[in-house]
Protein backbone atom coordinates (compact mmCIF):
# COMPACT_ATOMS: atom_id res chain seq x y z
CA UNK A 1 0.00 0.00 0.00
CA UNK A 2 1.45 3.17 -0.85
CA UNK A 3 0.96 6.22 1.80
CA UNK A 4 -1.29 8.94 0.61
CA UNK A 5 -2.79 12.00 2.65
CA UNK A 6 -4.64 10.73 5.73
CA UNK A 7 -8.56 11.61 5.30
CA UNK A 8 -11.33 10.83 7.75
CA UNK A 9 -12.65 7.68 6.05
CA UNK A 10 -12.03 5.07 9.10
CA UNK A 11 -8.23 3.80 7.02
CA UNK A 12 -4.70 4.66 7.78
CA UNK A 13 -4.19 6.34 4.57
CA UNK A 14 -0.28 7.53 5.39
CA UNK A 15 0.15 3.65 6.59
CA UNK A 16 1.75 5.67 10.33
CA UNK A 17 -0.82 3.11 12.33
CA UNK A 18 -2.86 5.91 13.59
CA UNK A 19 -6.30 6.25 11.58
CA UNK A 20 -7.93 9.37 10.55
CA UNK A 21 -5.25 11.73 12.72
CA UNK A 22 -4.00 13.83 9.99
CA UNK A 23 -7.11 15.10 7.57
CA UNK A 24 -6.48 18.52 6.22
CA UNK A 25 -10.05 19.59 6.60
CA UNK A 26 -9.82 19.15 10.57
CA UNK A 27 -9.98 22.16 12.89
CA UNK A 28 -11.13 24.70 9.52
CA UNK A 29 -13.74 26.46 9.66
CA UNK A 30 -17.75 25.07 8.13
CA UNK A 31 -20.82 26.14 7.69
CA UNK A 32 -23.19 23.36 9.20
CA UNK A 33 -26.16 24.73 9.48
CA UNK A 34 -26.43 26.26 5.80
CA UNK A 35 -26.85 29.72 6.94
CA UNK A 36 -23.95 31.32 4.66
CA UNK A 37 -21.20 31.50 8.09
CA UNK A 38 -19.14 29.23 8.95
CA UNK A 39 -19.45 29.25 12.71
CA UNK A 40 -18.28 25.92 13.08
CA UNK A 41 -15.24 23.88 13.01
CA UNK A 42 -14.90 20.00 11.07
CA UNK A 43 -13.97 17.04 13.49
CA UNK A 44 -13.72 13.37 12.47
CA UNK A 45 -15.59 10.81 14.29
CA UNK A 46 -16.49 7.21 13.50
CA UNK A 47 -14.62 7.48 10.23
CA UNK A 48 -16.85 10.63 8.95
CA UNK A 49 -16.31 14.55 9.01
CA UNK A 50 -18.85 16.49 10.92
CA UNK A 51 -19.01 20.39 11.36
CA UNK A 52 -19.38 20.90 15.02
CA UNK A 53 -20.28 24.09 17.31
CA UNK A 54 -22.63 25.54 14.19
CA UNK A 55 -25.34 25.92 16.29
CA UNK A 56 -26.77 29.71 15.84
CA UNK A 57 -28.01 30.58 12.56
CA UNK A 58 -28.08 33.91 11.06
CA UNK A 59 -31.05 36.09 12.15
CA UNK A 60 -31.70 34.41 15.43
CA UNK A 61 -32.33 36.16 18.50
CA UNK A 62 -29.32 37.48 20.72
CA UNK A 63 -27.94 38.96 23.80
CA UNK A 64 -25.41 41.07 23.05
CA UNK A 65 -25.04 42.66 26.26
CA UNK A 66 -25.40 39.94 29.15
CA UNK A 67 -28.72 41.34 30.66
CA UNK A 68 -30.69 38.40 29.53
CA UNK A 69 -32.72 40.69 27.07
CA UNK A 70 -32.50 38.83 23.62
CA UNK A 71 -32.64 42.01 21.46
CA UNK A 72 -30.62 41.40 18.80
CA UNK A 73 -29.61 39.60 15.79
CA UNK A 74 -27.20 36.92 14.63
CA UNK A 75 -25.61 38.29 12.04
CA UNK A 76 -22.61 36.80 9.37
CA UNK A 77 -19.63 38.69 8.27
CA UNK A 78 -16.46 37.50 7.24
CA UNK A 79 -17.77 33.94 8.08
CA UNK A 80 -17.45 35.38 11.75
CA UNK A 81 -21.03 35.39 13.79
CA UNK A 82 -21.92 38.44 15.63
CA UNK A 83 -24.42 39.86 17.87
CA UNK A 84 -26.10 43.43 16.52
CA UNK A 85 -28.65 45.87 17.46
CA UNK A 86 -28.89 44.85 20.99
CA UNK A 87 -29.46 47.51 22.64
CA UNK A 88 -29.92 47.75 26.53
CA UNK A 89 -32.65 48.87 28.80
CA UNK A 90 -32.63 52.22 29.38
CA UNK A 91 -30.55 53.24 32.88
CA UNK A 92 -32.67 52.08 35.54
CA UNK A 93 -34.90 49.85 33.70
CA UNK A 94 -34.73 45.78 34.44
CA UNK A 95 -34.70 43.19 31.98
CA UNK A 96 -37.60 40.87 32.60
CA UNK A 97 -36.16 38.20 31.18
CA UNK A 98 -39.15 35.86 31.05
CA UNK A 99 -41.14 37.91 28.99
CA UNK A 100 -38.55 39.40 26.97
CA UNK A 101 -38.84 43.25 27.97
CA UNK A 102 -37.62 46.32 29.74
CA UNK A 103 -39.19 46.68 33.13
CA UNK A 104 -40.13 50.54 34.52
CA UNK A 105 -39.27 50.98 37.61
CA UNK A 106 -41.28 50.96 40.74
CA UNK A 107 -43.41 53.94 41.28
CA UNK A 108 -43.54 54.07 37.01
CA UNK A 109 -45.65 52.27 34.96
CA UNK A 110 -45.18 51.45 31.09
CA UNK A 111 -46.46 53.79 28.29
CA UNK A 112 -46.44 52.83 25.33
CA UNK A 113 -42.29 52.07 26.22
CA UNK A 114 -42.13 55.43 28.08
CA UNK A 115 -42.00 54.89 31.60
CA UNK A 116 -44.43 57.44 33.62
CA UNK A 117 -44.81 58.69 37.33
CA UNK A 118 -47.52 57.28 38.71
CA UNK A 119 -47.93 60.24 40.74
CA UNK A 120 -47.30 62.61 37.28
CA UNK A 121 -51.61 64.17 37.79
CA UNK A 122 -50.68 65.10 41.47
CA UNK A 123 -47.40 66.46 40.33
CA UNK A 124 -48.77 69.19 37.37
CA UNK A 125 -48.01 72.33 39.20
CA UNK A 126 -50.62 75.20 39.03
CA UNK A 127 -49.01 78.30 37.06
CA UNK A 128 -49.90 81.44 35.61
CA UNK A 129 -50.45 82.06 32.13
CA UNK A 130 -46.97 83.67 31.35
CA UNK A 131 -45.61 79.72 32.01
CA UNK A 132 -48.51 78.24 31.34
CA UNK A 133 -48.67 79.73 27.79
CA UNK A 134 -45.97 77.03 27.13
CA UNK A 135 -47.83 74.28 27.56
CA UNK A 136 -49.86 74.66 24.64
CA UNK A 137 -49.14 74.63 20.89
CA UNK A 138 -51.68 75.89 18.67
CA UNK A 139 -51.62 73.60 15.59
CA UNK A 140 -53.50 75.82 13.18
CA UNK A 141 -56.17 73.73 12.36
CA UNK A 142 -58.70 74.81 15.12
CA UNK A 143 -57.21 72.62 17.19
CA UNK A 144 -54.53 72.54 20.16
CA UNK A 145 -52.08 70.61 21.77
CA UNK A 146 -51.07 70.15 25.16
CA UNK A 147 -47.58 69.27 25.44
CA UNK A 148 -47.47 67.68 28.82
CA UNK A 149 -50.28 65.36 28.61
CA UNK A 150 -49.59 64.87 24.32
CA UNK A 151 -53.35 65.29 24.52
CA UNK A 152 -54.99 67.33 21.19
CA UNK A 153 -58.41 69.82 21.81
CA UNK A 154 -60.66 71.27 20.03
CA UNK A 155 -59.67 74.88 20.10
CA UNK A 156 -63.27 76.54 20.01
CA UNK A 157 -66.19 75.72 21.53
CA UNK A 158 -69.49 75.07 19.70
CA UNK A 159 -72.47 77.49 21.35
CA UNK A 160 -74.53 73.99 21.20
CA UNK A 161 -75.78 72.52 24.18
CA UNK A 162 -76.03 68.86 24.84
CA UNK A 163 -77.31 65.81 27.12
CA UNK A 164 -75.14 62.79 28.06
CA UNK A 165 -75.59 59.55 27.01
CA UNK A 166 -73.50 56.03 27.17
CA UNK A 167 -74.17 55.26 23.96
CA UNK A 168 -73.51 58.28 21.75
CA UNK A 169 -77.45 58.91 21.05
CA UNK A 170 -78.13 61.72 18.85
CA UNK A 171 -78.29 65.29 20.55
CA UNK A 172 -75.60 64.53 23.31
CA UNK A 173 -72.16 64.89 23.69
CA UNK A 174 -70.65 61.85 22.94
CA UNK A 175 -72.16 61.63 19.15
CA UNK A 176 -71.17 65.58 19.03
CA UNK A 177 -67.92 64.60 19.48
CA UNK A 178 -67.89 60.88 17.19
CA UNK A 179 -68.94 62.91 14.59
CA UNK A 180 -66.81 66.12 14.80
CA UNK A 181 -65.16 66.45 11.33
CA UNK A 182 -62.61 68.70 12.35
CA UNK A 183 -59.11 68.46 11.53
CA UNK A 184 -59.87 64.83 10.11
CA UNK A 185 -62.41 63.47 13.10
CA UNK A 186 -61.14 61.52 15.62
CA UNK A 187 -62.70 63.42 18.32
CA UNK A 188 -64.34 61.95 21.76
CA UNK A 189 -65.10 62.88 24.90
CA UNK A 190 -62.89 63.62 27.57
CA UNK A 191 -62.56 61.76 30.74
CA UNK A 192 -62.79 63.41 33.77
CA UNK A 193 -59.20 63.52 34.42
CA UNK A 194 -58.76 64.79 31.17
CA UNK A 195 -60.80 67.82 30.94
CA UNK A 196 -59.55 68.49 34.71
CA UNK A 197 -55.92 69.06 33.62
CA UNK A 198 -57.49 71.86 31.22
CA UNK A 199 -58.38 73.53 34.65
CA UNK A 200 -56.19 76.90 35.78
CA UNK A 201 -56.54 77.50 39.17
CA UNK A 202 -55.14 80.71 39.35
CA UNK A 203 -58.44 82.36 37.67
CA UNK A 204 -61.09 83.54 40.27
CA UNK A 205 -64.88 84.05 39.64
CA UNK A 206 -66.69 84.71 37.41
CA UNK A 207 -63.61 82.46 35.35
CA UNK A 208 -63.23 81.02 33.19
CA UNK A 209 -60.76 78.35 34.73
CA UNK A 210 -58.69 78.27 31.30
CA UNK A 211 -56.03 79.43 29.44
CA UNK A 212 -57.50 82.15 27.65
CA UNK A 213 -54.94 82.53 24.72
CA UNK A 214 -55.00 78.91 23.97
CA UNK A 215 -58.60 78.17 23.88
CA UNK A 216 -60.03 81.90 23.42
CA UNK A 217 -63.81 82.52 24.14
CA UNK A 218 -64.71 79.49 26.54
CA UNK A 219 -67.85 80.00 28.60
CA UNK A 220 -67.97 80.18 32.03
CA UNK A 221 -69.98 76.79 32.04
CA UNK A 222 -70.57 73.27 32.78
CA UNK A 223 -69.14 70.69 30.08
CA UNK A 224 -69.48 67.60 29.99
CA UNK A 225 -67.10 64.41 30.58
CA UNK A 226 -67.21 60.81 29.49
CA UNK A 227 -67.58 59.57 33.43
CA UNK A 228 -70.51 58.29 34.58
CA UNK A 229 -71.42 58.54 38.00
CA UNK A 230 -70.82 55.58 39.63
CA UNK A 231 -73.79 56.25 42.56
CA UNK A 232 -76.40 56.20 39.71
CA UNK A 233 -76.86 55.45 35.76
CA UNK A 234 -78.53 59.01 35.71
CA UNK A 235 -75.87 60.60 36.48
CA UNK A 236 -72.40 61.57 35.04
CA UNK A 237 -69.37 63.84 35.82
CA UNK A 238 -68.83 67.37 34.72
CA UNK A 239 -66.79 70.48 34.96
CA UNK A 240 -67.83 73.94 35.59
CA UNK A 241 -65.37 75.91 34.13
CA UNK A 242 -66.14 79.09 36.48
CA UNK A 243 -63.66 78.22 39.34
CA UNK A 244 -62.68 74.62 37.57
CA UNK A 245 -64.78 72.71 39.81
CA UNK A 246 -65.90 68.66 39.08
CA UNK A 247 -69.12 67.74 39.89
CA UNK A 248 -72.31 64.94 39.25
CA UNK A 249 -75.02 65.81 36.96
CA UNK A 250 -78.09 64.33 35.73
CA UNK A 251 -77.69 63.05 31.82
CA UNK A 252 -80.55 65.00 30.82
CA UNK A 253 -78.67 68.33 32.12
CA UNK A 254 -77.53 70.82 28.76
CA UNK A 255 -73.64 71.31 29.08
CA UNK A 256 -71.43 72.61 26.44
CA UNK A 257 -68.33 70.11 25.11
CA UNK A 258 -65.13 70.63 23.75
CA UNK A 259 -63.58 67.38 22.49
CA UNK A 260 -60.26 65.53 22.62
CA UNK A 261 -58.18 63.14 20.40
Amino acid sequence: MTPTTDLCNGADDDCNGTTDDTDPAVGTACDGNGDGCKGGTWSCSGGALGCGSDSKSAGSACDEDGDGCTFGKLTCGGNVMTCAGDAECAAGLACDVGQQKCLCPSGTYDNGGTCVDLREWVLWKVQPDALADANYQDLGDGTVKDVVTGLVWQKGVDSGTYTWSATAAPGSAQAYCETLTLSGGGWRLPTSNELMSLVDYTKALPGPAINAKAFPGTPSLWFWTSTPYAGSSSGAWGVYFDVGSVSNGGVALNGRVRCVR
